[in-house]
């Protein structure tokens, strides 16, 4: 994979990813004769421990910083999500039309609508969320992100300072959280999974490749002040390096 930069430095990226052959000539006629794919790129910061609150409390600059940051990226998530559901809304009556089936293009229509509220009410909560930011912290804001990165099939990273820490908080619930709403897991079935693959998953692997130790770097002061969906289980944490 390789990455090239072309014009002003606020210009846009071309990411370019070398593909072997047979995976190549799957692509469609007009990807492999050189056309780009654009993507919408957004950044959605919002510290979970006991440093967020604090420096919430004082209104430290950092804070602003986040708050800007959060803004531009709800304006750049916002219009994407406008093209894609305007776009979905286009292809569902043009595969209608092509059926010639009004019962086909009034149900798939009423699925799309359907699913567009969800999407639209959910990126209304966050832009919510980012407003009310300045003073308070709102870990939503993470939570929302990931689903709407998901329900529009985008691709997404989570990552903290050290990505080992918190960010195995965060993977480990959102995993558990899918397993709840996608495919039955109870609330509290999903609560003990989360507790689980952070006791035995490769999480604890990847802080002791980092570290030496099989031990998540919280103290337990930091375990207190975290938000319960990213508290580390008993056992599972110690003060050490970040």
């Amino acid at each position: 994979m390789t990455v090239s930069a072309h014009g002003p430095p606020d210009s846009r990226l071309l990411l370019c990813v070398q593909l072997p052959s047979h995976l190549f000539e799957l692509l469609p006629a007009e990807l492999q004769g050189g056309r780009h794919i654009d993507c919408t790129l957004a950044l959605f910061s919002q510290g979970i421990n006991v440093a967020q609150n604090f420096v919430s409390a004082v209104g430290s600059p950092l804070v602003r910083l986040q708050e800007r940051v959060n803004a531009e990226s709800l304006v750049l998530l916002s219009a994407h999500v406008r093209a894609a559901l305007d776009a979905e809304a286009h292809d569902v009556h043009a595969a209608g039309a092509a059926t010639l089936s009004s019962v086909g293009i009034f149900e798939a229509s009423r699925h799309t609508s359907s699913r567009a509220g969800l999407v639209l009410a959910k990126l209304q909560r966050l832009a919510h969320l980012v407003a009310a930011s300045r003073n308070e912290t709102h870990v939503d804001i993470l939570l929302l992100g990931e689903e709407l990165v998901r329900q529009l099939r985008g691709v997404r990273i989570t990552s903290c300072k050290s990505a080992k820490d918190r960010t195995a908080m965060s993977v480990t619930a959102e995993h558990a959280s899918i397993l709840a709403s996608a495919h039955g897991l109870s609330a509290a079935d999903a609560e003990r999974l989360a507790a689980r693959m952070r006791r035995e998953g490769v999480r604890l692997h990847n802080a002791r490749k980092n570290t030496g130790r099989s031990l998540y770097a919280f103290s337990r002061l930091q375990r207190q002040w975290l938000p319960e969906r990213y508290a580390p289980p008993e056992g599972t944490y110690a003060r050490g390096r970040t």
